[in-house]
């Protein structure tokens, strides 16, 4: 199902860029003054990694890490998956939904162009959203074992449902 809309057509094209010596102290106050979840990690145009909000609180705040001392490159994704500006949007979707992630950097001739979010993709296409959302539901939805697909056993409609003392129940009756 290809688009004919390309990567380049939807990516950001000024992300948000760190160097690898940036402090974390540094790198958490321009995501909070930009307002942005995430950084890319580069140095002349060529990506080194990215770091996250929840790098942030995984590798430093958990790890009692002074934010002040600890540099970017301590806890930066190093292995990131990226795309190409020329790729077909829905093909970059399908990378998304692989490998679990919201964002991707764009690569051009081992150059960073650019940053693709889950976001971009929403103000585009928001119909490829759906690829990307089940991929993500389907995850929480085995981190939630109380909580299967069948029939609700009030309405009879075959959707998500709950149990709940000994009937299973879809969230529009469970929350009537």
């Amino acid at each position: 199902m290809l688009t004919g809309v390309k990567v380049a057509d939807a990516m950001t094209i000024k992300p948000f860029i760190v160097k690898p010596s940036t402090s974390i102290q540094d790198a958490a106050q321009l995501m909070r003054d930009k307002k942005v979840g995430s950084l890319l990690v580069a140095e002349e145009n060529v990506l080194q990694g990215i770091i996250t909000e929840k790098d942030f609180v995984d590798k430093v705040i958990a790890k009692s890490m002074d934010p002040k001392k600890t540099r970017v490159s301590d806890v930066m994704v190093k292995n990131v998956t990226t795309v190409s500006p020329n790729m077909d949007l829905f093909e970059a979707i399908k990378v998304m939904a692989k490998s679990n992630v919201k964002r991707l950097p764009v690569v051009d001739k081992n150059l960073l162009v650019g940053y693709l979010t889950s976001k971009d993709v929403l103000s585009i296409q928001p119909d490829l959203l759906e690829i990307l959302t089940e991929r993500f539901h389907i995850r929480e939805m085995d981190r939630k074992p109380a909580m299967t697909e069948g029939e609700c056993t009030n309405c009879g409609r075959y959707t998500v449902v709950k149990r709940k003392f000994d009937k299973l129940i879809c969230f529009d009756c469970l929350y009537k």
